[in-house]
């Protein structure tokens, strides 16, 4: 029996995490699921749920080293962006005072990844021609010469902070949105507007994030779902979007791409990456290949890799754990999976810990 614990179990990305370990481990396999939302979905799926502290309480990594020692935890796996650093920053200690291993890369790497501005300026002179036009602003004034320098009102140019996951903090800026139309007839979660709109909500901010204003890339978006260990690649594969919400693929497919595979396994070895991480990419107007974002850890559509073959979270188990085969894989291309919601019932006595 191997016991894992995981942080954020409510996301995207440990619903896929759960379903391909309980596919390949059947009953050899528990898991304890953490999180702050005690309605959370995906409670529904793991032997154990834990009502978490926030990451804000100053109490909370010794809560963590609780729950690892009291639960005797094998596995422990962080999911959430915002907690990668932390962790990473901890897993030698973490390990030393647990009988764990954390699934968590080089905090290096980590921190390059996670920051777009650091992430670009790093690989500006490795891999020139796949980083898109871009400028790295902290107040309102360098925010719009840079919108204008990058070509708007004639072209879209891009708005987001250089932190940050889910599409918050993007815009798309637009000199003929219409803004009528979109207050009535469009879904209030759409991510374009006109720079005069967007200057208005930032105008009086005195103490803006770090913002990147960066090249619209109007063509296919792709995901790269990688596994890999200490900048070696293991498996790689594609992933074209045809559908996102709030960055998020809804509807994929995977499709082998020579020069995807290539310039991913590149980053990878170049940012010395390790367990499951995603890169994603997309077309500029020439149909030139640019490197959006890279997310060191398990994207929200990792299930896709299973439905492809490939269980990457128990490949992730193996490496951590220098338990990988390094046998070939066999990957089932061409698969399109489709995201949809399913509604679950949760019974008033189901068990969890606060």
């Amino acid at each position: 029996m191997i016991k894992v614990m995981v942080t954020g179990v409510g996301s995207e990305g440990a619903y896929g995490v759960i379903k391909s370990l309980r596919d390949y481990y059947k009953n050899r396999i528990y898991i304890i699921g953490l999180d702050t939302n005690i309605n959370c979905a995906n409670k529904k799926f793991v032997d154990k749920f834990i009502v978490s502290l926030k990451r804000t309480d100053n109490k909370y990594y010794d809560y963590i080293l609780d729950n690892l020692k009291k639960n005797e935890i094998d596995i422990f796996w962080p999911i959430p962006t915002e907690e990668l650093n932390f962790f990473a920053e901890n897993k030698t200690d973490l390990e030393r005072r647990t009988n764990s291993k954390v699934m968590i890369g080089d905090i290096k790497s980590i921190i390059i990844s996670n920051n777009k501005a650091t992430l670009y300026d790093y690989f500006q002179d490795i891999i020139p021609d796949y980083i898109p036009k871009y400028r790295i602003c902290n107040n309102l004034d360098q925010i719009e010469r840079a919108v204008f320098e990058l070509g708007y009102p004639n072209k879209r140019v891009c708005f987001k902070k250089v932190t940050g996951s889910g599409s918050r903090g993007f815009r798309v800026l637009f000199s003929e949105h219409d803004e009528y139309n979109s207050l009535m007839n469009e879904y209030p979660s759409q991510t374009v507007c006109r720079w005069d709109s967007l200057k208005d909500i930032l105008k009086d901010k005195v103490d803006l994030p770090n913002i990147m204003i960066m090249e619209y890339l109007p063509k296919s978006e792709y995901d790269v779902d990688i596994i890999c260990k200490d900048g070696k690649s293991y498996c790689i594969i594609p992933r074209l979007n045809y559908k996102m919400h709030f960055g998020m693929s809804l509807v994929t497919k995977t499709c082998f791409n020579k020069e995807i595979t290539d310039i991913s396994k590149l980053i990878v070895e170049k940012l010395n990456l390790s367990y499951i991480v995603s890169l994603t990419f997309k077309m500029d107007e020439y149909n030139k290949l640019k490197l959006l974002e890279i997310n060191p850890r398990v994207p929200g559509t990792i299930i896709a890799t299973t439905y492809s073959g490939v269980n990457y979270p128990k490949l992730a188990i193996d490496l951590l754990l220098n338990k990988y085969s390094n046998e070939e894989v066999k990957i089932n291309w061409n698969k399109t999976i489709i995201r949809y919601w399913e509604d679950i019932v949760i019974n008033e006595g189901d068990y969890y810990e606060r």
